[in-house]
């Protein structure tokens, strides 16, 4: 059946044009290594890596490009590529996704590993001050404490404009050295939220667990640099499909096939290994 259903997607899939050409399916997303990184990296992300396995074993390449996660989205849905990379299905509901996911995503707290705070709900998070990156969301309950905050904060320029001060422009909420929420730019924000904890400036911050994992496993830092605190609720996350893609349920069925036999042989245990992460069912 496995070797039917491959047939049948080689021989409908877009042929290139050229001699020796074989058939390209284009993925897309934003960098979020290690999960998909830079195209152009020795290490592309290990879903990349995963992908390129499962469509060279139907002869088919993968082009795989970065570009703004809205741009990606919108690219697939249009049909200008066939699927993006990382995304859960509460991110695009109309694509097609693999049965079995290809990825977890889980936002942990991090804090100095002599830090006994630990975090258990919104009371939890008033007792620190966490640093985030701007732009980013992370989930419930953080969300929700976030958005009172940014309220609180706004009350506050209220009183401030009532007494004729200047209130201070700032992004979402990138505030002072005593807020308890303190985003930063995307651009090296995870390095400049570990020093500003390593520097005492904030108690904590808000990553992604494999994001954080791989970033110490690549500058060769332990992975005890920082404590895990606790975390957010996971998500599956997956390389999805889009809604016009025609083999749409073929490709997302031959991704799943693929994780599936990489974690019986142990490929998928190899592969996560150079990235500093273990098998997120495990």
């Amino acid at each position: 059946m496995k070797l039917f259903i491959g047939l049948a997607i080689l021989l409908s899939a877009p042929i290139l044009s050229g001699a020796g050409s074989r058939p390209v399916v284009k993925l897309q997303a934003d960098v979020w290594c290690p999960f998909n990184c830079e195209e152009t990296d020795k290490n592309p992300g290990y879903m990349v890596e995963i992908a390129k396995t499962a469509f060279d074993s139907i002869g088919m390449d993968v082009e795989y490009k970065t570009i703004s996660w809205n741009k990606a989205m919108d690219n697939g849905r249009k049909g200008i590529v066939h699927g993006i990379i990382g995304s859960a299905v509460s991110d695009a509901p109309d694509f097609v996704f693999p049965s079995v996911p290809v990825g977890r995503t889980m936002n942990c707290f991090y804090t100095l590993p002599d830090s006994t705070w630990k975090f258990t709900d919104v009371e939890s998070l008033k007792k620190v001050r966490i640093g985030a990156i701007e732009g980013y969301t992370y989930g419930e309950p953080f969300e929700a404490y976030v958005q009172s905050v940014l309220k609180e904060k706004e009350k506050e320029k209220e009183k401030e404009k009532a007494t004729m001060k200047m209130a201070a422009k700032k992004s979402r909420n990138d505030l002072d050295m005593n807020s308890p929420v303190q985003t930063v730019p995307g651009d090296g924000s995870l390095a400049l939220n570990m020093k500003k904890v390593k520097a005492k400036r904030i108690e904590a911050f808000v990553e992604e667990e494999s994001v954080i994992k791989n970033h110490l496993h690549s500058v060769n830092m332990p992975e005890n640099t920082f404590r895990n605190a606790g975390c957010l609720t996971p998500d599956a996350i997956y390389v999805a499909f889009g809604p016009k893609e025609p083999k749409a349920k073929e490709y997302a069925k031959l991704i799943g096939d693929t994780v599936t036999a990489m974690r019986k042989d142990g490929r998928l245990k190899k592969l996560l290994e150079k990235y500093g992460i273990s098998d997120w069912e495990k």
